[in-house]
């Protein structure tokens, strides 16, 4: 099965604790969402950095709060990756972003994983196969968990992310949020 393929495991090291100064143990140890075995809320940009260049997850560059990485093994559609770091270094967000979705309908094996993972998340609209399709996990340690495809996009995000410190750090930087579009 593609979840247990050797990329997942690397991807289970790949997102393993920052340093202890630099993070709260507290909300470590009470984290749900995770990336691979190790909580989201715990990392901070230089040892992900670090552990993404050893896990044979592709560094590729950065722009500024953002880092991009390719993805190849890990999901059953190669995957790019794009996290972003507040001023603090802390990630608020993860986005992984998938080709168009294939025959074997990757998409919903995707799905089907994070309902195992988290339990079974709020279809908001549309079913993978759809056009247009959003599933959120909104877990207690604060992280929202959304797999989606947009209008007239081809192309699945899945996005890990601390709704408050993204918000906080976008509005900061002169982001405005759009309406949805559906």
């Amino acid at each position: 099965m593609w979840l247990f393929r050797p990329a997942f495991v690397l991807l289970v090291c790949f997102f393993s604790f920052a340093s202890w100064s630099e993070i709260d143990p507290i909300k470590c140890k009470y984290a749900k969402a995770k990336l691979g075995n190790e909580p989201m809320v715990c990392h901070v940009r230089s040892s992900f950095v670090k552990k993404a260049k050893a896990s044979g997850i592709y560094y590729r560059k950065s722009l500024g709060p953002k880092d991009v990485f390719d993805v190849p093994e890990l999901f059953p559609l190669v995957a790019k990756l794009v996290s972003l770091y507040n001023d603090d270094d802390a990630m608020v967000m993860a986005q992984f972003i998938f080709p168009a979705n294939d025959g074997d309908n990757s998409y919903r094996k995707i799905r089907v994983h994070l309902d195992k993972s988290y339990g079974v998340g709020k279809r908001v609209v549309g079913f993978e196969r759809s056009p247009v399709f959003e599933y959120k996990w909104q877990l207690k340690d604060g992280v929202v968990i959304s797999f989606k495809r947009r209008k007239g996009s081809s192309n699945a995000r899945l996005t890990y992310s601390r709704p408050h410190m993204a918000k906080a750090f976008l509005g900061k930087q002169g982001y405005q949020p759009t309406k949805k579009r559906y």
